[in-house]
């Protein structure tokens, strides 16, 4: 059938044949979804109408009833976020968001909220403060997901967890728990202002380029998101893990 127009990231492509590419997107209404794009090689050859991973359009395309594999109709990109492009640090710092979506995400899983601040973040990456906005984005990515539990209480007992002291994040019962009920398990701590940034970010929305965060508390932010990733999904974030060294030095 033909899907309605639907607005649309390109997260990666891949050539098939000499003329054509399979392009997976993640789309407003479709979620994540893999599309066979004839003749698109040929498009980038002139430039004009080239399909370009980190690029936002509006597209329509081909879906079988089963689902699987896309055919793309129409794709035009209206943004390119040219400034990502241009720093190595910023295109970097993208790539933290793209490696998210193709690997924490799985197709036709519809989420109108995670593409939004999938926008907003790269906007924010590509005008704002990178590293910021991708914190800002893994927290809100994993909340949508399901898997990033309250900073707020104990998922243990329910008590409120305390703002002065360390955050405790159990790797075995991939939580947040308090002194109590941590016990001797294995446990990462971090300082207590990630709670209250974590609170903050998790109110945020799509105003993702507002955020300026603390450069101390980057690191944890980061190590805190992958970590996360990886005990839920299976898979590590390889790029945030990347960034993890630089952002210690800022």
């Amino acid at each position: 059938m033909l899907s309605e127009v639907t607005r649309a990231v390109v997260l990666k492509t891949s050539p098939y044949s000499n003329t054509s590419l399979v392009v997976t997107f993640y789309t407003e209404k479709y979620g994540k979804l893999v599309a066979m794009a004839k003749g698109a090689r040929n498009r980038q050859r002139t430039v004009e109408g080239a399909i370009e991973t980190l690029s936002l359009g509006e597209a329509v395309f081909y879906l079988k009833k089963g689902r699987g594999m896309a055919t793309l109709k129409e794709y035009e990109a209206y943004e390119d976020f040219i400034e990502i492009r241009k720093s190595l640090e910023r295109f970097h710092t993208a790539e933290g968001v793209l490696e998210y979506l193709l690997e924490g995400v799985a197709d036709y899983e519809r989420e109108f909220e995670l593409f939004s601040i999938t926008v907003a973040a790269f906007d924010a990456i590509a005008k704002g403060h990178p590293y910021s906005a991708l914190a800002a984005f893994l927290i809100q990515a994993l909340s949508i997901g399901g898997v990033f539990p309250s900073v707020t209480s104990c998922s243990a007992c329910g008590n409120n967890l305390s703002e002065r002291s360390p955050l405790a994040y159990s790797t075995f019962k991939k939580t947040f728990l308090c002194e109590e009920c941590l016990g001797k398990s294995e446990h990462i701590k971090f300082p207590p202002q990630v709670r209250t940034i974590v609170n903050g970010i998790l109110h945020l929305g799509t105003k993702i380029k507002t955020v300026r965060l603390p450069t101390n508390v980057l690191p944890h932010l980061f190590r805190l998101t992958t970590t996360i990733f990886e005990l839920n999904f299976g898979r590590r974030l390889w790029q945030t893990e990347k960034l993890i060294p630089a952002v210690t030095e800022i």
